[in-house]
């Protein structure tokens, strides 16, 4: 299988790196008909992804890293031509840790090589005490505004903030506020 190349972090918690990558795609293909003349019908069957694999480890300055076990993210089968994002959610993993994320694509001929994720280690977040609960200074009928009194720790260096409307509904995408 050929190898992820862009694989990124999209968000960092506490627990947990969300982490996406460009479905692996190949140039436009040969046509069936040339390859079976040519007897490449089963090397081009090959490129036929099965999914990809993701493993993390506890960032060290040690020689070895000790792997986790990896994660197999399974995709319909589709051939190389087919583009598309993908998403995955590591978890379970220690906060304010640095961790190592590598991926590779996998084809029903095997698997491509290890590529990491990022080129340097990636720290999950801190758990920190929460604020005491937000004061609604101000509101219109577009805006609310608030006032909450920060945390006294210095590692923490931002804020987050979600909106959430109704019990059934996800809450939004989280607002960042830098100290």
């Amino acid at each position: 299988a050929p190898r992820v190349t862009e694989a990124r972090v999209d968000e960092v918690q506490h627990n947990q790196i969300l982490v996406s990558w460009e479905h692996v795609q190949l140039l436009p293909g040969i046509p069936q008909s040339l390859c079976d003349k040519l007897g490449l019908t089963k090397s081009i069957e090959e490129l036929h992804l099965c999914g990809y694999c993701l493993r993390s480890a506890p960032w060290t300055t040690w020689r070895g890293l000790a792997w986790s076990e990896p994660w197999t993210v399974e995709v319909d089968p589709v051939t190389m031509g087919e583009g598309g994002q993908l998403q995955f959610a590591v978890k379970d993993l220690e906060p304010e840790k640095s961790y190592v994320l590598e991926i590779r694509a996998v084809s029903v001929s095997g698997s491509g090589a290890w590529s990491r994720v990022g080129e340097n280690p990636i720290c999950t977040a801190l758990v920190a005490q929460e604020p005491a609960a937000p004061e609604l200074v101000y509101a219109t009928a577009r805006a609310l505004t608030f006032s909450f009194a920060g945390v006294e720790d210095e590692r923490i260096v931002a804020y987050e903030v979600r909106r959430q409307e109704g019990a059934w509904r996800s809450p939004s995408k989280h607002l960042r506020f830098d100290r």
